[in-house]
């Protein structure tokens, strides 16, 4: 906890000077008493003050020109890990300074505490405690790992020779609702399939268009034309596109991201049900292979 507290400090003041330079605004570069500065994170307040990690400056139209110095994974990244909305983002400084982890932190300075004595020769190691399992490793091991290729992403990306990162926002509304929207249209492919291959249920469905013709007439009109739907699906975010494995995250990438994210910020319900109809659609197949097993 101690190592990820001083590396998230040494990122955030890091870009802070970076930030400044780039964007010429170098009086943020040092907090003032009754003023505001530029922040990693803070988007709480972002119409108050510059967020190093926001697409643009408090202007709303000038563009953060730290995203080209560092490159777009990198400036992805640095989002998922400090300010995303999800609750599953592991928003590492936040974690950090309101609470989330303090158990982590007293065990650890506790622990530091003991060794300082025994070091000092008032108390031998066996009379040290045992250090207590913490339910928060899993996270702070990641936590510590996502931190340092961060840092190497940044680095490389100062010094002019970035490295080939592949990394894409993970936690954005954007790529939450990608997400859901993409295990929609397979999940809809699927049951599709497994309905045209399966000779009973073929035979169900001929038996009730001769009984009830108007009935699956009109049934008929509901069905959900897949093609038309993936194609809508793609205009709407066109990053989906993207094959993950060959196309780099790009700045325009950033630019366009930050665009539908605004959209579904305003949009909580319209995300709510995308998740919904996700999770209902992968039960519906579930339920429909338990039924022909």
């Amino acid at each position: 906890t101690i190592f990820i507290t001083a590396l998230s400090s040494i990122i955030e003041h890091s870009l802070r000077l970076l930030w400044c330079y780039e964007n010429q605004r170098h009086y943020h570069c040092i907090a003032r008493a009754s003023e505001y500065y530029v922040t990693l994170d803070g988007h709480g307040q972002r119409d108050r003050h510059d967020v190093m990690i926001s697409p643009f400056l408090i202007d709303g139209t000038s563009k953060n020109k730290l995203i080209s110095l560092i490159g777009a994974p990198a400036f992805a990244m640095l989002s998922d890990l400090f300010a995303s909305p999800s609750p599953d983002a592991p928003n590492i400084r936040s974690a950090v300074c309101h609470g989330t982890l303090d158990d982590a932190i007293v065990a650890e300075l506790e622990e530091l505490g003991q060794w300082a004595i025994v070091l000092n020769g008032c108390l031998n190691t066996n009379q040290t405690k045992q250090a207590h399992t913490d339910n928060n490793e899993p996270f702070l091991m990641d936590a510590s790992c996502a931190l340092i290729s961060c840092l190497d992403l940044i680095s490389s990306g100062v010094s002019g020779q970035p490295n080939k990162s592949r990394y894409e926002p993970v936690y954005s509304y954007t790529a939450m609702a990608k997400r859901d929207l993409g295990d929609i249209l397979s999940k809809i492919d699927e049951i599709d399939s497994l309905i045209s291959k399966n000779t009973h249920i073929l035979n169900c469905v001929e038996s009730m268009e001769k009984q009830q013709s108007k009935l699956c007439k009109d049934m008929g009109l509901l069905r959900v034309d897949t093609k038309a739907l993936t194609e809508m699906v793609y205009r709407v975010f066109p990053t989906m596109v993207k094959d993950p494995i060959d196309d780099i995250w790009t700045i325009e990438d950033v630019f366009v991201e930050h665009g539908s994210n605004i959209v579904l910020t305003n949009g909580i319900a319209a995300q709510k049900l995308l998740s919904d109809i996700s999770r209902e659609a992968k039960a519906y197949l579930t339920a429909i292979r338990d039924g022909m097993n």
